[in-house]
């Protein structure tokens, strides 16, 4: 989705990390890079491109196992039939440590690619591309918590239901940066006018 200053955002991440909470091991890595490799062949990304995030996905969420796992984390499976309070308890600061540390790798990640391929500065393309991202990235966590609770206690089909607010709430930031976009070709479009009336302060 297009956020504000041109930025793309994804929340492709958000039921990535949240299979960690599911499946903290290689299957879960493995999961991730065939769904991904199949969404860039539909893509029909290149194939550098479509290499990168797989394997920017595989890693990120890799390491986030790793720093779920080490801290005590465990299969959802595992905890039995737990409510979300207990659950938070139980796996909370884990879960929290390896959504930040899945989604540090992924922004570093695309940070020095896009650095690279733009020869400009890594904390300037952090800065400019990235950065907005942040805050969506942090209201996704709790979100991201709740969707492996649901998934791993309802299953599917109710974990399901949980995308319905997450998509409207998308659908909000792509209709407030359209309506952005529409004022700022108002204001150039009054000042075209205003110049075209007025040749003596044409440019000012």
């Amino acid at each position: 989705f297009l956020m504000p200053k041109g930025v793309v955002g994804s929340i492709a991440a958000m039921p990535a990390l949240a299979a960690v909470l599911l499946s903290p091991s290689w299957y879960a890595i493995a999961a991730i890079v065939v769904v991904t490799g199949v969404s860039e062949s539909v893509r029909k990304s290149e194939f550098q491109k479509a290499a990168f995030n797989i394997a920017q996905y595989a890693l990120s969420v890799g390491l986030a196992a790793l720093v779920y796992r080490q801290l005590g984390g465990m299969s959802l499976y595992d905890l039995g039939p737990m409510g979300i309070g207990d659950l938070t308890v139980a796996v909370g600061f884990a879960a929290l440590a390896a959504f930040t540390v899945g989604m540090a790798i992924n922004i570093l990640l695309v940070s020095v690619v896009v650095a690279l391929s733009t020869n400009g500065r890594v904390v300037a393309v952090f800065q400019t591309s990235l950065l907005p991202k942040i805050g969506v990235d942090i209201l996704a966590t709790p979100l991201m918590f709740v969707f492996g609770w649901a998934y791993a206690r309802y299953g599917p089909i109710a974990s399901a239901a949980m995308w319905v607010p997450i998509i409207g709430l998308r659908q909000m930031i792509k209709t407030n940066v359209e309506l952005e976009r529409t004022n700022v070709e108002l204001l150039d479009l009054m000042v075209k006018s205003i110049e075209a009336r007025d040749p003596y302060t044409s440019g000012h």
